[in-house]
């Protein structure tokens, strides 16, 4: 009986030119075209992870950076509202 195993065969189509330059870097790397492909493949999914963890940091960092601009930009407009309000001649009052 056959041993059953977790790996499966796939034909690929690709162009001669890119089938020339996976080659070159699997004897480069000194392994298979099999290999090279495969590691290649699996890079692509861990950096695509890699990234969607990076800008989802990214974009709390973001939102933080925000709350914490609008929360001084608040601050500040209360400052000056509140220095116009002591330079502001009160009512009732005259310059005569």
């Amino acid at each position: 009986m056959a041993k059953k195993t977790q790996t499966v065969q796939v034909k690929v189509r690709m162009t001669k030119d890119l089938q020339r330059r996976i080659q070159r870097e699997a004897d480069r790397h000194g392994q298979t075209i099999n290999a090279e492909i495969l590691g290649r493949l699996e890079m692509s999914f861990e950096y695509l992870e890699k990234i969607a963890g990076w800008s989802e940091r990214l974009g709390a960092g973001i939102a933080q950076l925000q709350e914490a601009m609008d929360e001084t930009m608040k601050r500040k407009l209360q400052e000056r509202m509140d220095e116009a309000k002591k330079h502001k001649p009160s009512e009732g009052s005259t310059n005569e």
